[in-house]
């Protein structure tokens, strides 16, 4: 049986008029878009929701705070989407076997959570096979991101073949670490990363072509 949602135990439908939820507290009925927006109405947000005088201040701090749990879920779920779309572009996705679509990523292997999102990554000496352009379009991007080490991964490829244009980086991430991989290209590569304003950690050393260890 579905959760009844928490609007319904301030305001009710009327068995003579089905149109619209009626808010216990001001008697108001709200008419169009549903428990979310008479939510809304109680909560006092939204740009097009007339904000209830009468509520009572624990009930308005009880429906902001289930808003910002419901905001907090559907990160976690962004986040989620894109770890098992890392995993699923791999040639073995089974060498991250806790990765899976039904857990919470704070409980993948290798990942550490805050807050329910996803700060860190650390996948070191799994042989994962796979091309830095999967790193960058589905790790780099997480929101939440600080620190990433994918260190003696069999990582290919090079910096610049990255799907920057297309990509964001977290602001929030200041540690790579690439090092005894199979990445190439030039020192001057490492430019393709001034997409993570706060990265101040970057270790590639033990990579062919690359000769400096850290920036």
């Amino acid at each position: 049986m579905a959760k009844r949602d928490i609007g319904w135990e301030y305001g009710f439908v009327e068995s003579s008029d089905e149109t619209g939820i009626v808010c216990g507290f001001c008697e108001k009925k709200m008419r169009g878009g549903g428990v979310t927006r008479f939510k809304g109405h109680l909560a006092g947000v939204g740009n097009d929701v007339t904000s209830c005088t009468k509520v009572l201040p624990d009930v308005r701090l009880r429906i902001q705070a289930s808003a910002t749990s419901i905001s907090a879920t559907s990160s976690s779920s962004e986040d989620s989407k894109l770890l098992i779309s890392f995993k699923l572009a791999l040639q073995n996705p089974n060498l991250l076997s806790t990765w899976q679509t039904n857990q919470d990523p704070c409980y993948f292997t290798g990942v550490i959570c805050k807050t329910s999102r996803v700060s860190s990554i650390d996948l070191s000496s799994i042989n994962l096979n796979l091309d830095f352009n999967l790193v960058s379009s589905y790790l780099l991007s997480l929101q939440q991101l600080e620190r990433l080490s994918l260190k003696k991964t069999n990582l290919t490829g090079n910096l610049t073949s990255a799907a920057w244009k297309s990509t964001s980086c977290s602001e929030m991430l200041a540690e790579i670490d690439l090092a005894e991989n199979n990445l190439s290209g030039s020192i001057s590569d490492i430019s393709s990363l001034s997409g993570c304003k706060s990265l101040r950690f970057l270790n590639l050393s033990r990579n062919l072509g690359f000769s400096s260890n850290q920036k």
